[in-house]
């Protein structure tokens, strides 16, 4: 992925997000986990309708993983995101995992879908 142009912001916080939560910059930032955690939870919804972006800003073959990111998340986080920094870093090696296919698989696919 080497241009920095996106088609849409939907999936340029869920591939943030997914960055930020698959802890590949180290243990991450509390404010920024927070922050990923928020986005895929209340902005892009995740856990509730993972598969609404397919097509649009979620490629085919990034839905499964997405769901199951939101549900992993969902499990871990719940519906307080605001939490999600003490809990990642407790019980975060799943959801660091999952994220981190899924960030994988985007960069495949690409910035832009459809």
């Amino acid at each position: 992925m080497k241009t920095y142009v996106w088609k849409s912001p939907e999936r340029r916080d869920l591939y943030l997000a997914g960055r930020i939560l698959s802890g590949e910059n180290g243990d991450g930032d509390g404010d920024w986990v927070q922050w990923a955690s928020d986005t895929l939870i209340q902005d892009l919804e995740l856990y509730e309708d993972p598969r609404q972006g397919v097509g649009s800003w979620l490629a085919v073959d990034e839905a499964d993983i997405a769901n199951e990111l939101g549900v992993c998340l969902w499990r871990v986080v719940g519906a307080d995101p605001f939490s999600a920094a003490d809990k990642i870093a407790a019980d975060g090696a799943a959801l660091r995992s999952i994220a981190s296919e899924l960030v994988e698989r985007m960069e495949v696919n690409g910035r832009a879908v459809g």
